[in-house]
């Protein structure tokens, strides 16, 4: 709103129990005497709409430029292979670091989300370092109400502002995507989120029981470049099998954890930077995690909404239709699932029944989808047997915040499993240490009772 009002004058007011009406009234007089003051100037148009050339056209202009993915998952390796596979140029930009949390902090308010300020210090770092100039700066974006949906014109304009013109973030929604990739390029990305969705539950299964320190992180990097590269080279299968071989490879010991599922915006509670390492933490702690899915859920869940709206609109051909999308979806998944169902043990994910049954006492269908899901996870770890959830979020997070409020309901109803909503920002607070470690004593004791109680029945 700055960049598109600078030659207007405007005031920002924001309201809370702290207001006090001098210093409103003071606000206002100077902002009276600001607009009393300030010279007609013709109206124009903003940049952001000016750039909205014909899509046709720029998909085109897209296909034949670099694209540049921030690390802002493991997933963003299937991104990469998926557009290396119809012949986009893609690369993976290394995980944040030091430089880029510092960059974001430089180049953002504060009051955006965590993830913005993340992706804004990847996007500075890479914008000032050796490149060849005209690359896209690529990460998925949103149609739900989220600030995820600004992202892409905010750090345009940030581009502007620090003089850069041959970089162009595009952050759109799904239907960007098909434009892009086409069926061939959906199918392999599809391919790609459901095969790293699943390597990550693998990896978190084995990591907290390997007998030689560090091997399941190195067989996951060589996983997650495995499927990129099988993806681009049109080799997926070979590669899952590849994948499954060194998981396998993995030698671990019998040991008891508690089982801790993590829930959250779908940001903060998969990237290892924004969540402070949480899963690394709560391995330390004596504990195994349980992830959520990325993405996936999202694409399940869109689809068979889709289909039963058509169905109880009684449009049957446009139904059938999505019918067979879905079904050859599932084809993908089933396929995916039973190379790597030998080297994990939870892989199944809610249906959408499922879903619908485990939200209607919480949310209403009809509301975020992104919420709801979140809301639906949380019951999910729940009933199959998590000792405790954390609702991981970043500062600011809308979602997340109602899904908070949401987490004291779901905790009375499953015997007061512990569901903490954990908060994250830049820099990472002494509190944040103490939490966890109430937490994982609050799960040990959960866990500890659920076996007496089992062992009672028995």
């Amino acid at each position: 709103m700055e960049k598109i009002l600078e030659d207007t004058p405007h005031l920002f007011l924001e309201f809370d129990e702290h207001r006090a009406e001098a210093g409103l009234i003071t606000r206002l007089e100077a902002f009276a005497d600001e607009v009393s003051g300030a010279p007609k100037a013709e109206r124009k148009f903003v940049s952001f709409v000016e750039r909205k050339k014909d899509n046709g056209v720029r998909i085109q202009e897209y296909k034949k430029r670099r694209f540049v993915l921030p690390y802002f998952a493991d997933h963003a390796f299937a991104f990469a292979g998926a557009m290396k596979g119809i012949g986009i140029e893609a690369e993976v930009l290394p995980p944040p670091n030091e430089q880029t949390l510092a960059f974001g902090e430089k180049f953002s308010s504060g009051k955006e989300c965590h993830a913005y300020s993340i992706i804004a210090g990847d996007l500075v770092k890479f914008a000032q370092g050796n490149r060849t100039g005209g690359e896209v700066f690529y990460f998925p974006g949103a149609k739900y109400a989220c600030l995820l949906q600004q992202y892409g014109e905010g750090m345009n304009y940030l581009l502007e502002d620090i003089g850069i013109c041959d970089l162009e973030v595009v952050a759109p929604p799904a239907d960007f995507l098909y434009q892009l990739l086409g069926y061939k390029g959906l199918k392999l990305l599809w391919r790609g989120l459901v095969a790293v969705d699943l390597l990550i539950k693998a990896a978190c299964e084995k990591r907290p029981y390997e007998k030689r320190k560090g091997t399941t992180d190195k067989i996951h990097k060589e996983n997650l470049k495995e499927i990129e590269e099988g993806l681009d080279s049109h080799s997926f299968h070979s590669a899952l099998k590849r994948c499954v071989e060194r998981l396998d490879s993995i030698e671990t010991q019998q040991e008891w954890r508690p089982l801790v599922g993590i829930a959250g915006d779908i940001y903060t509670r998969q990237n290892p930077v924004a969540n402070h390492e949480l899963f690394l933490k709560l391995e330390a702690l004596g504990c195994e995690v349980w992830p959520a899915p990325f993405i996936v859920d999202d694409v399940d869940f869109s689809i068979q909404k889709d289909m039963v709206k058509k169905l109880m609109a009684r449009k049957y051909h446009e139904a059938a239709g999505i019918g067979l999308l879905n079904l050859r979806k599932e084809i993908e998944r089933w396929i995916i699932t039973k190379n790597l169902k030998g080297a994990l043990r939870r892989f199944r994910e809610p249906t959408f029944k499922e879903i619908v049954e485990n939200t209607s006492r919480y949310i209403n269908l009809d509301n975020n989808e992104t919420l709801l899901l979140n809301i639906a996870k949380m019951v999910d770890f729940a009933q199959k047997g998590a000792d405790g959830v954390i609702n991981a979020i970043c500062f600011n997070c809308m979602l997340g915040t109602i899904s908070g409020a949401i987490a004291g309901r779901i905790r009375r109803d499953y015997k007061n499993i512990p569901i903490p909503t954990l908060i994250y920002s830049g820099t990472e607070l002494v509190s944040e240490k103490t939490k966890l470690e109430a937490f994982v004593y609050q799960v040990q004791q959960f866990a500890k009772k659920r076996k007496d109680t089992l062992s009672v029945t028995a």
